[in-house]
């Protein structure tokens, strides 16, 4: 398992502070972001067990990010460009490439019209992920994203 402060503070915050001001940076989505690796693959596993899609430790499917570039990214060129700037191999980039799963496990949040839960509150966080990053159709649920939430990221 990766360290969880430092993939919050060598990862995550360089990443979201990068992405700003398109994406204005913040320390709910930092805990949001970070939980959300954290429960989808315990920052241990880059791909989905039983050959599942998604990949990285946002646990982020081909599709979701194909969705991110054709349906957002598209209509902010700015934007665009620093993620493409993050961009390497994009085969292998949700798999090794951690400011890119980043980038659009945070495009995904973003989308939402909602604002994202305050940083220490973990009920909301969980509901906020079950809606918009796992959605109803998704096996996951709130209470074991939760159980997961690590207390390290509380500040």
């Amino acid at each position: 398992m990766l360290n969880i402060e430092h993939f919050r503070l060598y990862v995550v915050r360089p990443t979201l502070e990068y992405l700003a001001p398109e994406i204005p940076y913040s320390i709910e989505a930092e805990n949001l972001l970070v939980a959300t690796a954290v429960h989808e693959s315990k920052l241990t596993y880059l791909v989905q067990h039983d050959d599942g899609p998604a990949r990285g430790v946002f646990q982020i499917e081909p599709t979701t990010a194909q969705d991110n570039w054709t349906n957002f990214l598209a209509f902010n060129k700015s934007l665009r460009e620093k993620v493409e700037n993050l961009s390497g191999l994009r085969h292998l980039d949700l798999i090794a490439n951690f400011p890119y799963q980043v980038a659009h496990a945070r495009i995904k949040y973003v989308r939402d019209p909602e604002p994202l839960p305050a940083a220490a509150d973990v009920i909301g966080q969980a509901r906020y992920w079950k809606r918009v990053y796992n959605t109803h159709l998704g096996k996951g649920s709130v209470v074991k994203f939760i159980k997961d939430y690590p207390e390290e990221i509380l500040l």
